[in-house]
């Protein structure tokens, strides 16, 4: 129940409840394993796996455990650094489950599993995800009809909010991250020559804003705005927490050229956005001063970008009213 109520978007409504039986869980674990482990890692608890000798993830029963294999693989995805009983967990899961895929009858759950094996849950925007689980909830579960009509409308009126609030969002960071990240994508993609590239990659790595000088003019633009987004970014949360991150946010900017084949280059940012996600798990439940808020923002400034750059630049729209 708490984790259709995360992904219909209406958990928040019933903040208290769900914090009561997260901590009930916690104490009365049963029946799902893998689903149980990922509820409590979202709610900050860093539960760890224990792996005795001779343990393995594989049997022979959870090969034909669809449902079961599905639950292991989204679980893994909460993991963190050299936790390697779960990356044994996401390399068997993701094997069976493709492996499942042409002998899945078209259901439900097997429309789950190929939007799962494309992103995880753990990387969806919880907006998009609500939109698009409220579809699944209808044919999933007709029992409980009431929690289903809420969803609805609760979706409806937040995307109304969100729509009044999106012609006053032109100074707010999130924004302006995302219009930067955009067009700097476009920038390499269309715009820029090889040369004009090396010297803005060059820029990046002094972070000196004298380097604009070298620079056509759409590009000054586009080094102005990520220049002046990352120190005041950087500014705001000295001021208000007293942490200096302008080192960490410039490495959000930072971009290098490997001169390597464009397949292997995909692998390798592949592999950058897992070892990301794990630091984004570790630090997000570790005790710190950083504000729970400030990393949930940072976790769903990933999940954006993934939404955004999945296939290339399109920008998914999610505007629609249900009905």
């Amino acid at each position: 129940m708490i984790d259709s109520m995360q992904r219909l978007g209406v958990a928040y409504h019933f903040k208290e409840e769900i914090e009561e039986a997260i901590n009930l869980l916690r104490q009365d674990v049963a029946g799902d394993l893998a689903l149980q482990f990922r509820l409590l890692r979202e709610h900050g608890h860093p539960i760890r796996i224990e792996k005795k000798k001779g343990d393995s993830v594989t049997t022979d029963n959870s090969v034909e455990d669809t449902a079961g294999l599905l639950s292991l693989y989204e679980a893994s995805f909460l993991g963190y650094q050299e936790e390697d009983v779960l990356e044994e967990a996401k390399d068997f899961s993701t094997k069976c489950l493709n492996s499942s895929l042409g002998k899945l009858e078209k259901t439900v759950l097997a429309e789950q599993v190929q939007q799962s094996l494309e992103i995880p849950l753990h990387w969806r925007m919880p907006r998009a995800e609500a939109r698009n689980f409220i579809n699944f909830y209808s044919i999933y579960d007709q029992n409980i009809s009431v929690l289903l009509e809420l969803a609805k409308l609760d979706y409806n009126l937040v995307q109304s909010i969100y729509q009044q609030e999106l012609k006053e969002l032109s100074r707010i960071g999130f924004t302006k991250f995302v219009c930067i990240l955009s067009a700097i994508d476009d920038m390499f993609d269309i715009c820029a020559s090889l040369d004009e590239l090396e010297l803005f990659i060059d820029a990046v790595k002094r972070w000196d804003i004298k380097a604009v000088e070298d620079f056509p003019y759409y590009m000054q633009i586009c080094y102005f705005a990520m220049f002046n987004f990352a120190d005041d970014l950087a500014y705001h949360i000295l001021q208000h927490h007293g942490l200096n991150t302008l080192s960490y946010i410039k490495k959000e900017c930072y971009m290098i050229e490997k001169g390597i084949p464009e397949e292997e280059a995909r692998d390798r940012i592949k592999g950058l956005i897992g070892y990301s996600c794990k630091m984004l798990n570790e630090n997000r439940n570790a005790k710190s001063n950083v504000p729970k808020s400030m990393a949930k923002m940072c976790l769903n400034m990933a999940r954006t970008s993934q939404c955004i750059f999945q296939h290339g630049d399109g920008q998914m729209g999610w505007g629609h009213q249900l009905g």
